[in-house]
């Protein structure tokens, strides 16, 4: 069966600058066309992005969507600290790791302070790999969900100790969750011949206390689907994207208790050109659409980030971007940007791929001063080039 491989992962690929303008800190798409229109539906405004209409014009510094860019190296001071692949879920004090052998838990200063569960079949344990997860530091816990028709959220403290499982009213074939006090709300990956809610909010007892039924997050059966939710829809709304590998044109949707779920922004294609695959991100003031290339492995593929387009929400201008980090001397990629929908830019990279992506942005953007390299350079002074991965991160900014 087909599957894919990294979705989640904020992978590393490498973005020739070229010739291309760059944009400074803090810039608009003033300058750049106009690429989207929107159309007035019962539930509110649609934007519709024309595939037709997108340029390749602009190297653009994603410092201008974050507050700050923070970079550190996790510890390797015991094998269990070790990550590997995987991606990271960032909280005021915390970062999250997610490992295909369990969930990792590292404070800002990168140092280990514990496993968080680990995959099993155990009564403490969860099946599968974390697909969700939430660090609640008020609480002083940390949730996971587990990938793969999961009944129950489970919880632990800081320390790794367990607490509890939470039941779900629901199977849950992928999903996302979001904990607000005493009650959390569930955004289910849905199969499309099921009867069950595609959100509910629940008590921790696993009482149901409202649902909202809708095809927007419906798929069909293949767990190469993947769902993504974040909250930077605004007041009490999540922006909801379900990514379908049967390349169909699409929504992203918001999803508030009060409205349900609405679609607000979709593509239209290059007229004799099918969608291809794709998937949506929303920011507080723009929208990312990735644009994939499928690289077949035999029974299996890959998708590649080929192509991120950057548009305004208000102006409805935008372009095809490069995304460098100005902050880190320009370095450049291009990678799954979903993580960005949590209120985080979030970059995981181990060391010898970082010291091959500082070689890559150097020998391609002949642009860069000689400051910028030597900033670039000396990102890995202090790395240990045999250790754990280097994590690069900022909040989103608010508007």
């Amino acid at each position: 069966m087909k599957r894919l491989l990294g979705i989640a992962i904020v992978a590393a690929a490498l973005s020739s600058c070229g010739d291309k303008q760059t944009a400074q800190k803090g810039v608009s798409l003033d300058d750049q066309p106009v690429i989207a229109f929107t159309e007035e539906l019962p539930s509110g405004a649609l934007t519709v992005l024309d595939l037709g209409k997108v340029s390749d014009a602009l190297t653009f510094p994603i410092d201008s969507l974050v507050e700050g860019i923070n970079i550190l190296q996790l510890a390797s001071s015991s094998p269990e600290a070790l990550v590997g692949d995987g991606w990271a879920t960032i909280s005021p004090n915390y970062i999250g790791y997610k490992t295909e052998r369990g969930f990792k838990l590292f404070d800002k200063k990168g140092r280990f302070i514990s496993d968080i569960g680990r995959v099993g079949e155990g009564p403490e344990e969860y099946p599968f790999a974390a697909y969700c997860a939430q660090i609640d530091e008020k609480k002083g816990r940390v949730y996971l969900l587990g990938m793969g028709n999961a009944s129950f959220i489970s919880e632990y403290d800081l320390q790794g100790g367990f607490q509890r499982r939470i039941p779900l009213p629901y199977t849950v074939h992928k999903g996302k969750f979001f904990v607000d006090g005493d009650t959390l709300t569930v955004i289910d990956m849905k199969w499309v011949q099921e009867d069950t809610p595609a959100a509910w909010r629940q008590d921790f007892e696993g009482n149901k206390i409202d649902e909202w039924r809708s095809q927007a997050t419906s798929v069909e059966p293949d767990f190469s689907n993947e769902i993504y939710a974040g909250r930077n829809a605004g007041g009490k709304g999540f922006n909801v994207y379900t990514f379908n590998v049967t390349n169909k044109i699409d929504s992203l949707y918001h999803f508030t208790p009060d409205g349900g779920f609405q679609p607000v922004l979709t593509v239209k294609p290059v007229e004799g050109k099918g969608i291809g695959y794709h998937s949506f991100t929303e920011l507080p003031g723009y929208y990312i659409v990735t644009m994939f290339g499928r690289e077949d492995q035999g029974s299996n593929y890959i998708l590649n980030p080929n192509d991120l387009i950057l548009l305004d929400k208000k102006s409805l201008r935008g372009c095809q971007v490069d995304f460098v980090i100005e902050e880190l001397g320009g370095l450049g990629f291009k990678g799954y940007v979903h993580l960005l929908s949590t209120g985080y830019f979030v970059y995981c990279v181990e060391p010898g791929d970082l010291a091959d992506l500082i070689d890559e942005t150097i020998s391609t953007n002949k642009n860069l001063t000689d400051e910028q390299i030597a900033r670039m350079r000396g990102l890995t002074d202090g790395i240990n080039m045999e250790g754990n991965n280097v994590i690069i991160y900022g909040k989103v900014k608010d508007k």
